[in-house]
């Protein structure tokens, strides 16, 4: 787990090549529950893209959600910024930047300064990137960088994009744990 992440705030994207309806993106610790849903009680942040309003859910509670915009459509992108330091979270999607709401569906979130994110502070650091379906064919793209990425800020690991480093996926509805993937890499999550 060589990319876990306990300082610093970085950069990554997730594309929702093929979802089935609630796959969701999440940021995690490394004792997340691999058999449940990401930020609905165990050590997660998540956000959900098909449900309605692109739901953020962090510690049981829906965070943000914009019920005025379209889900996430197969193919589209989730970024996410994390500053490991403050304890914050950030999430993107095309769809909260054609609503003008950048940043967790707020006008006044902001990665670069800080504002506005969603407190992670409930999880273990470090924290690791997770993707998960609980339906059988759900597939995901990690991306090392997405132009929805703030300048200045890195991605979560510039070694990865440069090098052929690992990176750590984990994947849910399994009881295997971690698996150590290459980047920009495709999974499904049977």
């Amino acid at each position: 787990m060589t990319t876990g992440k306990s300082s610093g705030k970085f950069c990554i994207a997730v594309t929702e090549t093929s979802v089935t309806g609630r796959g969701a993106v999440a940021i995690a610790s490394a004792t997340e529950s691999l058999t449940g849903f990401p930020g609905t009680g165990g050590p997660s942040v998540a956000f959900y893209g098909q449900y309605t309003g692109q739901q953020i859910y962090a510690n049981n509670t829906v965070f943000a959600q914009n019920p005025n915009i379209a889900t996430l459509a197969n193919g589209e992108t989730v970024t996410i910024v994390v500053d490991a330091t403050n304890a914050l979270a950030w999430f993107s999607t095309p769809e909260m930047v054609a609503a003008g709401t950048n940043w967790n569906h707020s006008l006044t979130a902001n990665p670069t300064n800080g504002t506005g994110g969603v407190s992670i502070s409930y999880i273990t650091a470090p924290y690791y990137l997770m993707a998960t379906d609980p339906n059988s064919g759900g597939t995901f793209t990690v991306n090392s960088t997405s132009p929805n990425c703030p300048s200045g800020i890195p991605t979560w690991d510039s070694v990865v994009a440069t090098g052929g480093h690992p990176i750590t996926v984990i994947l849910g509805q399994n009881n295997i744990g971690s698996i150590l993937l290459p980047m920009p890499v495709s999974f499904s999550l049977n």
